[in-house]
């Protein structure tokens, strides 16, 4: 391999790890605040992703994307009162069903409202960085650096403000929260906001790396790695997951294809959680006696 299309494959990790990171900023978080492991966050990118097609040629690329985000936060609350809220107390099996259905909900959606043809988006020229005779897109570098402030505000959130507790204590028991007076409702659609908000940026830096259609929401299961890997507890893990995940998968590809990609993903997850059961950031949770 020469160095310019090494530079090449790491200019397309930069930015498969942006999207994975986003993705998995949206996973972990809402399993922090809620305690639900939400398998529709590839469908909720793909919504995303086929609003902000929609409303380009109207209002062009940055109103695209606003409304966009504007959108899938007030989905996010509907989803949370329509759904959501009902999976209080229940299973974890149930809860995963019903995330799954959800995806699927989204999915025939988007089938009816757009039908199952590809869709582009024109995306403004960003310019790229010449790095040892490679190029490396600007964008892909300014959505990396969004990704990590992201991850950090996010975690800061959660540790270091009130509301962070609150919602942390929701996830933990729901029932002791309640009795102390917390804002079961409020914080829990807060939290299914934020995760479609996470989608919707997502969606954002990818589209400029794919074409937008319905199949497009199967890159939620190619993040979901990432997120195990890094620790489902822990923002930054998740975003440090998405770095060792799009890296593996981008030199994986380019020898090998994307389906050996995918399969060498979950080989490296099932490995991590046999010698770290809580990812590599994650931690055990404390047991009282």
């Amino acid at each position: 391999m020469s160095g310019a299309e090494l530079i090449d494959v790491l200019g397309s990790a930069i930015q498969l790890t942006a999207v994975y990171g986003i993705v998995n900023i949206g996973f972990v978080y809402l399993y922090r605040t809620t305690g639900v492991i939400n398998f529709a966050q590839g469908q909720m990118l793909m919504l995303a992703a086929m609003l902000i097609a929609t409303l380009q040629p109207l209002v062009g690329y940055g109103g695209a994307i606003a409304l966009s985000v504007t959108a899938m936060l007030l989905a996010g609350i509907v989803v949370y009162y329509a759904v959501a809220r009902l999976l209080g107390g229940k299973r974890e099996l149930t809860k995963v069903a019903v995330t799954f259905l959800l995806a699927l909900g989204l999915t025939q959606i988007a089938g009816l409202a757009w039908g199952s043809g590809m869709r582009s988006v024109a995306i403004p020229a960003g310019g790229y960085l010449h790095v040892g005779g490679g190029l490396v897109p600007v964008a892909s570098l300014v959505s990396l650096a969004g990704a990590g402030v992201l991850a950090f505000v996010l975690e800061g959130l959660l540790r270091r403000t009130y509301v962070g507790v609150q919602m942390r204590a929701l996830a933990e028991d729901e029932t002791l929260a309640a009795y102390q007076g917390m804002r079961r409702n409020a914080l829990q659609a807060a939290a299914w906001a934020v995760a479609f908000v996470c989608a919707a940026l997502a969606a954002a830096v990818y589209i400029e790396r794919a074409p937008v259609v319905i199949s497009m929401s199967d890159v939620g299961l190619s993040a979901f790695p990432a997120a195990v890997i890094g620790g489902m507890d822990n923002v930054g893990g998740a975003f440090v997951g998405a770095v060792l995940v799009a890296l593996l998968e981008s030199f994986m590809s380019l020898f090998f294809g994307g389906d050996v990609a995918d399969a060498v993903s979950y080989a490296l997850m099932l490995v991590v959680l046999v010698l770290l059961p809580y990812g590599l950031l994650g931690r055990q949770p404390s047991v009282r006696l």
